[in-house]
């Protein structure tokens, strides 16, 4: 096995791909994270850090006080239109409209928190009233439903505050994603079909390591590759994310994002990220197969490679069918953050089910699927060798 994941990255051009595939990534990654700085006054941006580092922790009336009176106080004083609009150095950022912008963003986000407990409870009393009316119905499925819904809002509140903005921005980046499948293809179409195009195939399964055990030595190096280019990608994300916008806040919950405040998961921001990065792991491998079952169909990399794009565009076409997309939606598993944005379920034997988990589940048994496809594919292959060398 050791050998086969050799022979697909031990090669100059791999690490050359590989590299200029990071910093390409990198580059995008630095900028969209940067996208948090203020570009045209980049004292706002120091000066918003420093404010939020005075008021971040556990929520407090003194904190709250102080977010409500500056922000009242500019807000008047922009409405007068009595300031001066030159640099004045008793202000926060040098800029009195540029405090105001600044106290109003906080406030909003403050406010977001503090009262996201009453949201929260007027969500499950909304569950509540609907599991009434479907238990009338005797609507099994509508009442297990909204009795979910309403266990999972229910006992919702955050009690800490911190700046949310990066957290915001790393959960919609998704480029790596691209290059991470673009690199999957070129480094493992030729997994299988490579000793075809080199005429090396009869030769050996002609060896005492030609046997079926080959199969699963080059099933199990595709797998260990794919997921090595993708833990290297999400980890450069994440530093680079980490780097540029200052995440922290690990133990906030994860509805603590505004953009997530209908999430049907009660876990930390830590625990959301090992779930997604789960999901995304899940999605590779289906990938890898994919690639694999490519490799498994042709007898040069060029044709593999192009049959790996086309069974990836097939899946991103069925993706988009609506009426597909209902029973499962394998690709956003690459990207599930966007897709647990709200409660988004699935009707399993009358239950309702979490579409992430369900489309976790249905792409393992495709993985199952195709893999055994992969190995009836080169066993039948190796037999007619075995036959024509005769």
């Amino acid at each position: 096995m050791k050998f086969e994941v050799k022979k697909l990255v031990c090669k100059r051009i791999v690490y050359v791909i590989v590299v200029l595939s990071m910093l390409i990534n990198g580059i995008y990654c630095f900028n969209s994270a940067d996208r948090i700085n203020s570009k045209k006054y980049k004292n706002a941006s120091e000066c918003q850090k420093n404010i939020y580092k005075k008021i971040e922790g556990k929520i407090t009336q003194d904190k709250a006080d102080f977010i409500s009176t500056e922000y009242e106080r500019l807000k008047k004083t922009i409405e007068s239109g009595d300031y001066s609009k030159e640099y004045d150095e008793t202000t926060y950022s040098g800029y009195i409209f540029l405090d105001y912008n600044i106290f109003k963003e906080i406030y909003d986000e403050f406010k977001y928190n503090v009262e996201y407990k009453t949201e929260a409870e007027n969500i499950c009393k909304k569950a509540n009233e609907c599991e009434k009316i479907y238990e009338i119905k005797d609507n099994k499925y509508f009442v297990e439903y909204y009795k979910n819904y309403s266990v999972i809002f229910s006992n919702r509140y955050i009690d800490e505050f911190y700046d949310t903005r990066g957290w915001d921005i790393y959960f919609k980046y998704s480029f790596s994603n691209l290059i991470i499948i673009m690199l999957i293809i070129f480094i493992n179409c030729g997994i299988f079909c490579n000793e075809r195009e080199e005429k090396m195939a009869v030769l050996i399964i002609s060896t005492s390591s030609g046997k079926t055990h080959l199969i699963r030595d080059k099933i199990i190096a595709g797998v260990i590759v794919s997921l090595i280019i993708a833990c290297v990608f999400y980890i450069e994300d994440f530093i680079i994310f980490m780097t540029v916008t200052n995440l922290h806040g690990f133990d906030n919950l994860i509805y603590s994002v505004r953009t997530f405040k209908m999430c049907p998961l009660n876990v930390s921001m830590l625990q959301f990220c090992i779930y997604i990065f789960i999901c995304k792991i899940t999605g590779i491998i289906v990938i890898s197969s994919l690639v694999a079952l490519a490799s498994s169909m042709s007898d040069t990399n060029f044709v593999s490679s192009v049959l790996a794009v086309i069974f990836i565009i097939v899946l991103v076409i069925f993706n988009n069918i609506k009426r597909c997309t209902s029973l499962t939606d394998i690709l956003c598993l690459i990207t599930p953050q966007l897709y647990l944005k709200e409660y988004d379920i699935v009707r399993i034997f009358n239950k309702p089910m979490l579409k992430t988990n369900y489309n976790m589940i249905f792409a393992l048994l495709i993985v199952i699927a195709v893999y055994t496809a992969v190995w009836w594919l080169e066993a039948e292959s190796g037999k007619v060798m075995k036959k024509e060398r005769i």
